[in-house]
């Protein structure tokens, strides 16, 4: 909590120094951590944005509950390394910096993941789990993942998704119809057919009311994104005596501020798009170059023209679309990886009626995953007959449930 508000700091970073272990605090400032041993010079660190970092030897904080009180960390602001880069040159200096701090080996990241759908502050769906996570080269575009739930468990109140996942499968087995009849009369594009019909086959068989399980967050890391625009960026500049940076790009770039992070001098970069000003980025780099924070944000805005066909056809319409999506890095032994991500999204879905006044029902989503424990020694790859299918719903994989484990794990939500 704030030390002089005492006011709860939502999703702080806590983490044990030097280790592999950490967790973050949920949107009441409460967290909870376990340490399988606990050595004598063990330090627990909290760390949250603006504030000075909170450190204490953990042997003196264990067990009880306890109070952590942060100070906010305005004296740091005057540490701050003033350069004459440019935004933009600060961006990409911390991009081409990459390779340098963040994981590209193989590692295993113990976490806890949630997904959960809410209608008017209800939940309708709530898909959790424990997982390990297994990757073998992260800075690889589309990098192979493999997912094991170790717990997990579906809470889902979802009639109403229900229906509207009855019309999507209705729509797309007429979808398949149309192929098959096509497929027959033309002789040509048969293969293109064929996979489109496999496609639509799978997305009925896989259809899931959820944000589409744990493969999602792990496919849209934007440190990710970030190297390949760069590797990208090089490929052209070979092809080129002028680099492509230098080129006028779709962006403008701004710092918004300053702050003090991970007990590192922070500055917070802004990204526009110049024809789409509603989607913004906004990095935090320390004075290292080191990027510890993506906050991506859209809206309010119009969602996808697709996501907008579909609803028209079953009577919907939406309004007020709007998304944030966070993920914060942290360094174990000077390598950074995902500690924790944080995905909403916020809607207002519209019932059309033809005789009365359409109803506008609010929706809320959230996507989540935080690691708890990090290994990048003595680890082996997930085997195949232990691993998430990503081609099956995810609800439907983690329906038996060990209710005992739930009933006693205190999950930092």
């Amino acid at each position: 909590m704030d030390k002089q508000t005492e006011e709860p700091l939502s999703f702080a970073t806590i983490f044990i120094k030097d280790s592999s272990y950490g967790t973050v605090s949920n949107e009441e400032g409460r967290f909870y951590l376990k340490i399988p041993v606990i050595n004598d010079l063990d330090t627990l660190v909290i760390s949250y944005l603006g504030y000075e970092n909170y450190k204490a030897p953990l042997q003196s904080v264990q067990g009880l509950p306890q109070q952590f009180k942060l100070s906010a960390a305005s004296n740091q602001l005057s540490e701050i390394v003033v350069t004459s880069l440019t935004a933009k040159q600060r961006l990409e200096k911390a991009i081409m910096a990459i390779d340098t701090f963040f994981i590209n080996s193989a590692f295993l990241l113990k976490g806890y993941f949630l997904e959960e759908i809410e209608q008017m502050g209800s939940p309708l769906v709530v898909n959790e789990a424990i997982l390990n996570v297994y990757q073998d080269k992260h800075l690889e575009y589309e990098p192979e993942t493999q997912i094991q739930v170790l717990q997990g468990r579906v809470i889902d109140n979802s009639n109403d998704l229900a229906i509207f996942k009855k019309k999507i499968e209705r729509m797309n087995r007429k979808e398949i119809k149309k192929a098959k009849k096509k497929m027959k009369k033309e002789k040509k594009d048969t293969e293109y057919i064929a996979q489109k019909i496999d496609s639509l086959q799978k997305e009925n068989e896989s259809l899931d009311l959820g944000l589409g399980g744990p493969y999602t967050a792990f496919s849209n890391d934007p440190i990710v994104f970030l190297k390949k625009a760069l590797d990208e960026e090089i490929e052209k500049k070979k092809n080129s005596k002028e680099s492509s940076f230098d080129k006028k790009d779709k962006y403008d770039y701004k710092i918004v501020g300053y702050t003090y992070y991970q007990g590192r001098s922070t500055t917070i970069i802004e990204r526009k798009e110049h024809t789409k000003k509603s989607i913004k980025s906004k990095f935090y780099i320390s004075d290292a170059n080191e990027i510890m924070l993506v906050d991506f944000e859209i809206g309010p805005m119009p969602p996808p023209t697709l996501v907008r066909m579909a609803l028209f056809v079953m009577g919907y319409g939406v309004e007020e679309f709007k998304m944030n999506f966070r993920t914060y890095y942290r360094p174990v032994q000077k390598q950074w990886y995902m500690a924790y991500q944080n995905l909403k999204i916020d809607a207002k879905v519209i019932k059309r009626h033809f005789f009365r006044k359409n109803t506008k029902i609010p929706y809320k989503a959230h996507l989540q995953f935080i690691a708890e424990e990090v290994k990048v020694k003595d680890i082996q790859p997930i085997p195949e007959d232990k691993q998430l299918d990503k081609y099956e719903s995810f609800s439907k994989q983690i329906r038996n449930y060990d209710s005992k484990f739930w009933e006693s794990y205190k999950r930092a939500r």
